[in-house]
């Protein structure tokens, strides 16, 4: 039980951190269309960050969610950065494709190659770092003498 509450508390964790990356890109993003466009720039900047932002909680959680489910019975260290970069950009890379075919239906032409291009850098960047967290997080831990845990003492 403790190990599935560890894998939830971390998956909310990183879900709660591509959530406000998401919200942060797409307010700026929202914002910027708004201005050059000459909409409301803070209606836009609120509905592409609350979009983006949703976006990235689910990305992040997903991305949590998969990290324990691969990690069972591996050691992070034992993940490539390669890897962790790629499967990032791939999940960063098809949010803007799945809703692109899901308000455009399955035509390839109406899909925004810059801003797939501008998600699957963000995603592995997002999945590099949080795997490094992760593993500076679990150095912390193994090297921790058992029973001692500094953070929980008053």
């Amino acid at each position: 039980m403790k190990t599935w509450l560890r894998k939830l508390n971390a998956a909310l964790g990183l879900a709660s951190i591509g959530g406000a990356v998401g919200l942060a890109v797409g307010g700026a993003w929202g914002l910027a269309t708004g201005l050059l466009s000459g909409a409301a720039p803070l209606y836009e900047a609120l509905v592409w960050g609350g979009v983006w932002g949703f976006a990235g909680w689910v990305a992040g959680g997903g991305f949590g969610a998969f990290l324990g489910t691969l990690g069972a019975g591996r050691s992070l260290e034992n993940i490539s950065w390669a890897r962790v970069m790629l499967w990032g950009a791939i999940g960063g890379a098809a949010f803007p494709v799945f809703f692109s075919f899901l308000l455009d239906g399955l035509e390839l032409g109406r899909v925004d190659f810059l801003l797939t291009a501008i998600c699957a850098g963000l995603g592995s960047a997002l999945s590099t770092a949080f795997v490094s967290v992760a593993r500076g997080a679990e150095r912390r831990e193994l090297s921790a003498p058992e029973g001692d845990q500094p953070w929980l003492k008053a």
